[in-house]
């Protein structure tokens, strides 16, 4: 990188000190000096040749720029480029808690095998000291006494063990999901799991019981997509349909960096000749490991949506209901038979 633009210790950004790699605050204050330094007079975003212009090589700008245009469309706005350094040092905090959890349960197998190890010495020691092996037989009923003890909890060590170095389905920081339950993934432990729940509750999940369950990694998801459905009157239009497609699609061309092109309505069923429950499929720009963006961007689908079907003037109706009055009926027909109905 050349002179001017330098990330890291002990260097400077137009003369200021770097900032803290591990600070979401400062990230953002990160984010608004690269922006007012990249960024050319008059305009509002920064393309590809900004960074031509700070790098060495055309190899290292192409690359740079890449990290940062998550959505690939060869631009980037002050929030994208804001939300792609926030998410970088969120990805290095969690990565910093991931090998920090990870060596701090390699130290306690460490001490485990450390003392198997020492047993096994001191056995195979006791000849070159002159002390017979059959002296110690008899204390083999209790080695065995203890192995009936603490079987299952050295079976479940061991289950563990496989689950988080060899399965390793997820690190610290990871947004998964257990059972349809969306977690964020706050320490990992030999034994356990910290979970952090959506509404803030922290749980405490043995790992021998995560490993019997389905788990839906998002971090380590791609592009994600939902349906979204809606019912309306059984006797709308086929045309309105159509229009009300090509406008939802409208709005997702104009936001090219949140949403992914293509979107249908697919009719998924009917509700006896009563309403039609439509779904719309969409398909969003990488995957929801921020839970707010991916609310965010959810929100302003489903407001444009309603406007649309206010526009179009696409309702649902509760279909008629027969009323039958008992006292009517019996008037009208005492009047067919000629007879007076105050009788």
């Amino acid at each position: 990188m050349r002179k001017g633009i330098l990330i890291g210790e002990k260097k400077r950004l137009h003369g200021h000190k770097s900032l803290d790699l591990l600070s979401e605050k400062n990230g953002i204050r990160l984010s608004k000096k690269l922006f007012n330094a990249l960024c050319p007079p008059g305009k509002n975003m920064i393309t590809i040749d900004q960074f031509y212009n700070i790098f060495e090589t055309e190899k290292e700008a192409t690359e740079a720029f890449k990290t940062l245009d998550r959505d690939n469309n060869g631009s980037l706005t002050f929030k994208e480029l804001k939300r792609a350094i926030l998410h970088i040092y969120r990805e290095r905090r969690n990565l910093f808690r991931s090998l920090g959890d990870l060596s701090q349960a390699l130290g306690i197998l460490n001490s485990i095998f450390y003392c198997i190890s020492l047993l096994l010495t001191l056995l195979t020691a006791l000849p070159f000291w002159g002390i017979n092996v059959n002296a110690i037989v008899p204390f083999t009923s209790i080695l065995l006494t203890l192995s009936f003890i603490f079987g299952s909890a050295v079976s479940n060590m061991f289950n563990c063990m496989i689950f988080i170095f060899v399965h390793h389905p997820y690190d610290t920081g990871d947004r998964i999901w257990i059972n349809d339950v969306n977690y964020v993934v706050a320490q990992l432990n030999l034994l356990n799991t910290v979970l952090i729940r959506s509404d803030g509750h922290r749980v405490y999940m043995p790992n021998n019981e995560i490993a019997s369950k389905s788990i839906h990694n998002i971090r380590r998801s791609g592009d994600m997509a939902e349906p979204i459905s809606v019912e309306i009157g059984f006797y709308t239009p086929e045309e309105k349909l159509q229009q009300l497609e090509r406008n939802m699609n409208a709005f997702i061309d104009s936001n090219p960096r949140d949403y992914l092109p293509g979107m249908f309505i697919n009719v998924s069923e009917l509700d006896h000749c009563n309403s039609v429950k439509i779904s719309f499929w969409l398909s969003y720009k990488g995957n929801w490991q921020d839970s707010g963006y991916r609310i965010k961007r959810r929100s302003a689908f489903v407001r444009h949506l309603r406007l649309q079907l206010m526009q179009l003037e696409i309702r649902f109706y509760f279909p008629p209901q027969p009323f039958i009055n008992d006292d009517f009926k019996t008037e009208g027909a005492r009047a067919l038979m000629g007879q007076n109905p105050a009788a």
